[in-house]
């Protein structure tokens, strides 16, 4: 994959880390949201997205109108 492939890992549980740490080995940047900030703090203090990790942000609740 191209360095410049953006994904979007939603969830940064276990799985969604999983999924983040493959990307990144195959060159991806990743963003992870996630509801629980424990789970962003986490995702993002994991060294194999150092570098590539471009946003952790929470779901924001509700629905837009």
């Amino acid at each position: 994959m191209n360095s410049q492939t953006q994904k979007l890992v939603v969830g940064s549980g276990s799985a969604g880390q999983r999924h983040g740490k493959n990307l990144c080995e195959l060159g991806c940047s990743i963003s992870y949201f996630d509801p629980r900030a424990d789970r962003l703090k986490e995702a993002a203090a994991d060294d194999t997205a150092a570098g590539r990790l471009t946003s952790a942000a929470p779901w924001k609740t509700g629905s837009p109108r």
